[in-house]
């Protein structure tokens, strides 16, 4: 699963950039995507499925978590911005990585260590 975050700011990763990464993950692991986002992110995810083979991409609804969690129930896993489900798949167990943005060198886990790259 992946919960791009396209929008402008120091935080933000570029659109080509989740585009990119959906496009690999597709055709390294065959596997089928599921991108997470609201309303105001529908066209960024479908400029991203409009672009990697038809039927490799689901897009769920950030708002109905009924939905985003029977998809992390199933995922194995989960990439994205920091945000909510971000914080709700770590707590889930789900293999976990998040991109805070083209500014930040820094990372960590769950137990504080951080990490610069």
């Amino acid at each position: 699963m992946i919960h791009p975050n396209t929008e402008t700011g120091p935080r933000s990763w570029p659109a080509a950039k989740w585009r990119d990464l959906a496009r690999m993950i597709v055709e390294k692991t065959r596997h089928r995507l599921v991108l997470l986002g609201d309303a105001s992110q529908a066209r960024a995810l479908e400029d991203i499925r409009a672009q990697l083979p038809k039927g490799s991409v689901e897009i769920v609804d950030a708002g109905d978590l009924d939905a985003v969690s029977s998809w992390l129930n199933s995922s194995q896993l989960f990439i994205g911005h920091d945000s909510g489900t971000a914080h709700l798949a770590a707590a889930m167990g789900l293999r976990t990585v998040v991109i805070w943005g083209i500014r930040t060198r820094y990372f960590g886990n769950r137990a504080g260590k951080m990490w610069r790259y």
